[in-house]
């Protein structure tokens, strides 16, 4: 019995109970004068405290767990990776515990690994393989993730800011900004360049991103030569398989930037997606109480000699699926957006031999089966994302607010008003969809014809050209699309039918459309002479 008791406590008192203190300051005013020789002598549960100060280092945390903190926060205590590589390396496993609190994590350029089986250059801040890891209240902020392509062949650049790679990653509070990742090639032919996550990119990972902010990053591919193909995705984030949940937080002005100067023949196309958000593969998203806005995709190119264009933008704002056709690429994304906001996002086109862009603020795209799908998309404002054709002769842009590739897609309580879209679909563009229910959603003010594709309405939508501002009081008034009795957004035979069903009736009634307290010939005759689709 003895023995056991004694078992007993020894298991109690876990290594936390012994874990150490530790604490730098450059100065030399504490245990270590640098961050990696406190992080080397440090076992599983201990803590470091760093001390104000900018510390040139590039740290690896690998197979420990460890609480890494700053005394005074991340402005006043810096690491600086000297543009010499990934700033901070974290690699773990699946017992491995990290949290990384208090940082600004600058100056990194990334390490060359092939984790898709291909040439890649990955994580310019920080890059995280395995394990549980924490980020709060940090800043990631110009890491310069660059890869000019050597020789033939596809290279990937992901992770600007973060590289995450087979983990659990939390990130709260913390800012993720002009960070870059960008893939160059303007000396050989026959090369693809993929640049993927200017701010993050996430490969089979669980993450959690709450109350953060993800600006001005930018993911770049550009390529000179013949037979080049040049892709680029998620400005802020790209996430790749796994889940993701991002919560409270703000994607706003990032950038993806697709350019072919010279292609030589139908298979060398730009594409772009995700310019605020990209979900590709067997990926599963929810977008909460965000907002993604004034985000933007550029995709342009030079000379190019194919019969008709073959390049692609799609979803300055929000992109679920792929364009590209690579087996790692593969799955069915699903992106749910709710209490969000997702607006004042543009695609830029500028082709010599034409594109196409779709859903300036939201999209799903892929290759058959392949393609992203949006469960939900729940009182969510889509307001002023446009697509603008910068002089291309060829380009055309379907889908101002929400471009459908496919899918089964669901859009509740939104307001979708005053996007723009050079061609058709200013509000909605649905292009084969499997599914695609409207309910009570206002769409109105968007350009040309608001609304294209096969999609069925639940009811209590608003349609109209013209939008009403509210009142002094916050007060909007009715949906001003006279005669629609189902609410369907189009006068037809059914508000017809409804109406001589109750045709008679004093009081309220449906029918009784100009409210004069009868349906009578009057409301039949109002149906009529507004016959027709209100968008």
């Amino acid at each position: 019995m003895k023995k056991l008791i004694t078992g007993l406590v020894i298991g109690a008192l876990s290594s936390s109970a012994f874990a150490t203190t530790w604490t730098v300051d450059d100065d030399g005013k504490a245990d270590f004068d640098n961050i990696q020789a406190a992080v080397d002598a440090a076992t599983d549960g201990d803590e470091i405290i760093v001390m104000p100060g900018t510390y040139f280092e590039n740290l690896n945390l690998s197979y420990k767990s460890l609480t890494l903190r700053s005394k005074d926060g991340p402005d006043s205590t810096i690491i600086d990776g000297g543009m010499k590589g990934t700033v901070v390396s974290i690699v773990g496993k699946g017992s491995t515990s990290i949290s990384l609190e208090g940082f600004s994590v600058t100056n990194g350029t990334g390490t060359e690994s092939n984790i898709t089986g291909g040439q890649d250059h990955i994580g310019g801040g920080l890059l995280i393989s395995g394990g549980t890891i924490t980020i709060q209240n940090c800043r990631i902020s110009n890491n310069y993730l660059l890869i000019n392509t050597p020789s033939q062949g596809n290279y990937h650049v992901l992770g600007g800011g973060i590289f995450a790679n087979n983990c659990v990653l939390t990130i709260s509070d913390t800012n993720c900004n002009n960070n870059v990742c960008e893939g160059f090639n303007d000396q050989h032919d026959y090369t693809s360049s993929y640049a993927f996550g200017g701010g993050l990119f996430s490969l089979d990972s669980t993450l959690v991103i709450d109350n953060s902010f993800f600006w001005g990053n930018m993911a770049i591919s550009t390529a000179t030569g013949a037979w080049t193909s040049t892709n680029a995705s998620g400005g802020a984030m790209c996430v790749l398989n796994g889940s993701a949940t991002v919560s409270n937080c703000a994607l706003y002005d990032n950038m993806v930037e697709s350019n072919a100067v010279v292609g030589w023949g139908a298979g060398t196309p730009s594409l772009a997606t995700g310019g605020g958000f990209a979900a590709i593969g067997s990926s599963e998203v929810t977008i909460q109480a965000s907002s993604v806005t004034d985000n933007n995709i550029e995709l342009t190119s030079g000379q190019t000699w194919y019969e008709s264009g073959n390049s692609i933008a799609a979803g300055a704002g929000v992109c679920a699926g792929s364009l590209v056709s690579l087996a790692w690429l593969n799955g069915v994304p699903e992106v749910s957006i709710e209490l969000s906001d997702v607006s004042g996002n543009v695609i830029l086109v500028d082709t010599a031999r034409g594109s196409n862009a779709q859903g300036a603020g939201i999209a799903t795209v892929g290759n058959s089966p392949w393609i992203g799908t949006m469960p939900l998309i729940a009182n969510t404002s889509i307001e002023n994302n446009q697509i603008v054709n910068d002089g291309g002769l060829y380009d055309i842009g379907n889908g101002g607010g929400v471009y459908f590739m496919g899918g089964t897609n669901y859009i509740e309580s939104c307001t979708v008003r005053d996007n723009e879209s050079p061609t058709t679909g200013g509000a909605f563009y649905f292009e084969e969809t499997n599914y695609t229910t409207i309910f009570d959603t206002t769409v109105c003010g968007n350009s040309l014809v608001q609304v294209v594709g096969d999609w069925v309405s639940e009811g209590e939508n608003c349609f109209s050209f013209v939008c009403k501002e509210p009142d002094y009081n916050g007060f909007i008034e009715d949906c001003p699309c006279t005669g629609d009795i189902d609410e369907s957004g189009i006068v037809n035979t059914i508000d017809v039918l409804l109406l001589l069903a109750v045709f008679g009736q004093s009081g309220e009634s449906i029918g009784d459309i100009n409210a004069d307290g009868i349906v009578d010939v009057t409301d039949l005759l109002i149906v009529i002479n507004n016959w027709g689709a209100c968008y």
